[in-house]
């Protein structure tokens, strides 16, 4: 785990990897790293960083489910209260790791673990509407697709709102293994929960 400003080189260059490979334009202030956010970060043996999860709870970044980008999206607010639900902002896994180690799984079962500590029931996932591969990979971890709703001129296309039970992600066979190599520290978890948009001292 990290701090948003422990590994913001990082974090910008996942994020600019991410969105170029489902053909948004790269601004600025789309890959700055949040630092209300908690980051998971998975590791080569040598020590190379190979991939990267980045989560929140919503109530840290918005004022409430109408403030969200995908606010509009039908079912949303029938899953859980805006309090409870988390959001995935990246899931970046280096190239030459995304086909071993499952790596893209144990992230998202690591963010799971610790967003139910701070009571999260759902999490929320987007991606461009018509991403096939990543919609093929959402469903097989879980994902419900939810709809799709504008971005702008982001994407032409559209988004996609997925959204995964925390509960069901965390009865995956995988989880076992996913917490025997995680190194999770809960008082930084819980140093991360103070900030919001609103109040960013580092913890």
């Amino acid at each position: 785990m990290a701090l948003a400003e422990e590994a913001a080189e990082y974090i910008e260059r996942a994020r600019t990897e991410t969105l170029r490979s489902i053909n948004v334009e790269v601004r600025p202030e789309m890959i700055q790293p949040i630092p209300h956010a908690v980051y998971v970060l998975a590791y080569t043996a040598a020590g190379r960083m190979a991939g990267i999860a980045e989560a929140l709870l919503l109530s840290q970044h918005y004022e409430s489910f109408d403030h969200a980008p995908y606010g509009s999206v039908a079912g949303l607010r029938e899953l859980c209260p805006f309090e409870l639900m988390a959001g995935i902002r990246t899931v970046y896994v280096e190239p030459d790791f995304r086909l071993r180690r499952a790596l893209y799984l144990k992230l998202i079962l690591s963010q799971a673990y610790i967003f139910r500590t701070l009571g999260a029931r759902y999490s929320t996932a987007t991606t461009n509407a018509s991403a096939e591969r990543l919609a093929r990979l959402y469903q097989r971890t879980g994902g419900l697709r939810l709809g799709v709703f504008g971005v702008g001129e982001w994407s032409a296309e559209g988004a996609a709102l997925w959204a995964f039970e925390v509960e069901r992600l965390l009865r995956h066979p995988g989880l076992e293994r996913t917490l025997k190599d995680a190194d999770f520290d809960f008082a930084r978890v819980q140093a991360i929960r103070q900030r919001n948009r609103w109040n960013t001292a580092s913890a």
